[in-house]
């Protein structure tokens, strides 16, 4: 059994224990507090047994974790087992992980053991009431910027980049910067003000947060990503940090969304809630980005793509984004970096998959499929769906 990479997490609203996303103010910080800082469903380890390379946990009373989840164990003596695993299988009462290669010799561990679901790698560099900074505890290895979160608000918030902050509303170089958005961008949790839970689910590492929230009660199914981090390119390009919302409060509480705002499913100009922290000679701060869509050797048209089929299987076709800066028409421009957590469907999906935040395969070799409006184009055909990356074994780069 070989020992995978834990570098991508997975969490969403239907695993035990999580926060509660809702129509208040606070929720989503409650949310990326859990994912991203200190996790959560702690339970405690009855034994550890380390055999040819093979870990087994076992946790008398039950747990809530699944194949492909990362946990963090605490407590171990040796202290090589405390760490972050990813799971390699489970049953009723145990969990099992590779350490092949590490060193961990075979026995019993021994100690005042504990489990829990292992957060994404990030710190809460300054708080508020209402508000969160937050930077990766990597930021020195990538030149990470630093997140800041207004969650005052009742049914949406609002997020902006900043590349240093002395404090929760002190730092230089924002993007999007205040002339171009007075207090940044939206993102929806819920459309009424109200403790009523809506589904959410967060895929994360040390390099980037890509956040899904199903903000309608509505529509249930229907999700909106928003991503912020660093996207890919040469390690010569290190202003190549993303960040993307909505440009109103309004334009985020909408249903059945197309291209207002978060324009995932069509090549879209400039001018629509994607900012880069600078351009790629890192002269020129807070630029827009617009986008456009590569399958193999193909830019994606989205007028001619294929229906999907009725059930989903491997004959999905994901393509990559590459996004660009600078101009309004996209196609006239060299791609600049990629984000490398969402891919789109090169085909249209049906009306009658009702799907929303579901898994195809597991975390660390798989996707998360997730739609982003309710109803059929006038032509009859388009879903806009997209599928976010859980990772190729365990990682997205």
């Amino acid at each position: 059994m070989a020992t995978m990479s834990n570098q991508v997490r997975f969490f969403s609203s239907d695993m035990p224990d999580s926060p509660t996303l809702s129509g208040t103010a606070g929720s989503l910080i409650e949310v990326m507090d859990a994912c991203l800082v200190n996790g959560f469903g702690s339970r405690s380890v009855n034994s550890v047994v380390v055999a040819g390379g093979v870990a087994t946990v076992l946790i008398s009373a039950g747990h809530p974790f699944a194949e492909g989840d990362v946990i963090r164990l605490a407590g171990a003596d040796p202290e090589a087992l405390n760490d972050d695993w990813r799971i390699a299988s489970t049953t009723a009462d145990s969990l099992v992980f590779s350490v092949a290669g590490l060193g961990i010799a075979d026995g019993t561990a021994v100690g005042t053991m504990t489990v829990s679901r292992a957060p994404a790698g990030w710190e809460k560099l300054h708080a508020a009431a209402g508000k969160a900074a937050y930077r990766s505890l990597q930021y020195a290895t990538h030149n990470g910027m630093i997140c800041h979160v207004d969650d005052s608000g009742a049914t949406t918030a609002t997020w902006r980049g900043y590349e240093s902050m002395s404090g929760i509303d002190v730092g230089t170089d924002p993007f999007p910067n205040e002339g171009q958005q007075a207090v940044g961008l939206y993102l929806a949790k819920s459309n009424v003000a109200s403790t009523s839970p809506r589904k959410w689910a967060v895929v994360a590492d040390a390099k980037r947060i890509v956040l899904l929230l199903a903000f309608s009660q509505t529509y249930p199914n229907q999700t909106i990503p928003y991503v912020f981090g660093r996207a890919e390119n040469s390690a010569l390009d290190p202003w190549a940090c993303f960040i993307n919302g909505f440009m109103t409060s309004s334009a985020a509480l909408q249903v059945n969304v197309g291209i207002n705002g978060l324009p995932w499913t069509q090549e879209t100009a400039a001018g629509t809630g994607k900012w880069a922290a600078r351009d790629g000679s890192g002269v020129q701060k807070s630029v827009e980005v617009s986008h456009r869509y590569f399958s193999y050797s193909s830019n994606y048209v989205s007028g001619n793509a294929l229906l999907a089929p009725a059930t989903l299987g491997d004959s999905l076709m994901p393509c990559s984004l590459l996004a660009c800066t600078f101009g309004a028409s996209p196609s006239t421009h060299s791609p600049r970096f990629v984000v490398p957590a969402i891919r789109t469907l090169m085909q249209h999906v049906p009306d009658s998959l009702a799907i929303g935040l579901e898994k195809i395969g597991v975390s660390g070799n798989g996707f998360l499929f997730c739609r982003q409006s309710g109803g059929l184009t006038s032509s009859g055909l388009a879903k806009t769906c997209f599928l976010v990356s859980l990772g190729r074994d365990g990682k997205w780069d």
